[in-house]
């Protein structure tokens, strides 16, 4: 159960201890966890040497908070959660928790962009829509592979690097993101070429969220295209789609049936 001590407390990680909860009061930093046997908080002398050595770094150090969290995991993990590792398979104890934190995460990364849709909408509604394909369309149950979908455009169209989804959701989620992220110094053509050629390498989870982040697509081009796109492009991108998702094929028949029945509408774009 988690405890809330702070009005400011934020989760900046987990072990096999439970989550890690760093806060800032009056000047002073506190960190704890859900499982610590009495919820105690740093001991007097651990929380004053950390207050001291965040008060005393160069603000070039802590040059944003994922960054001054990821010190404090670094170098209090030990002491916090016992084992650095933050949420290693055999001790995510809660899916939902997990990918609450991956919602957040995402939604905050993603809070000043839009959707191309006429109605210019939050960028967040993607990532959700993808995990919503793969959980309540496709049975998807694997916190892994529904995190990554949630996380899949962070590295892409965000300042979050690899390391930072590795620290907070783990190796595993962060390979996976890594799959389908594009390399934006390559022009459009390249990148989408390339989407072609390396989906049938693809692992099997980046391969579900390739299959999920396309039937997205397709239905937000049917439902609320973007204004300035012609049907020519429309047309494209559908085709483009199916040339990717044909390198997907046989990791999962029942979301292919969906895209092929939202390929089959492409005769309906206007």
């Amino acid at each position: 159960m988690t405890s809330h001590l702070f009005p400011n407390q934020r989760c900046v990680g987990g072990g096999e201890g439970g989550a890690i909860y760093a806060a800032e009061q009056d000047g002073k930093f506190y960190a704890f966890t859900d499982e610590s046997a009495s919820m105690d908080m740093l001991s007097e002398e651990d929380a004053a040497d950390l207050a001291d050595d965040l008060a005393n770094s160069a603000p070039a150090e802590f040059n944003s908070a994922e960054a001054r969290d990821r010190y404090l995991i670094e170098r209090y993990g030990a002491f916090l959660g016992r084992g650095v590792e933050l949420w290693p398979a055999e001790s995510r104890k809660s899916v939902a928790g997990m990918l609450l934190r991956a919602v957040t995460f995402a939604a905050d990364k993603h809070r000043h962009q839009r959707r191309k849709d006429a109605d210019a909408s939050p960028y967040i509604n993607h990532p959700i829509a993808l995990a919503n394909v793969l959980a309540n369309e496709g049975g998807v149950d694997d916190v892994v592979v529904l995190c990554a979908a949630i996380l899949h455009d962070t590295i892409e169209d965000t300042e979050t690097t690899a390391a930072d989804i590795e620290i907070l959701f783990g190796a595993k989620v962060s390979s996976i993101v890594l799959e389908v992220t594009d390399d934006k110094s390559l022009p459009k053509e390249v990148r989408k070429q390339l989407q072609i050629d390396h989906a049938p390498h693809l692992s099997p989870e980046a391969k579900l969220v390739k299959l999920a982040d396309k039937i997205s697509n397709l239905r937000d081009i049917l439902a609320s295209p973007p204004a300035d796109w012609t049907i020519q492009r429309k047309q494209e991108y559908f085709d483009w789609a199916a040339a990717v998702v044909s390198g997907v094929r046989g990791i999962h028949p029942q979301l292919e049936s969906v895209f092929d029945a939202l390929y089959a509408r492409r005769a309906e774009l206007h």
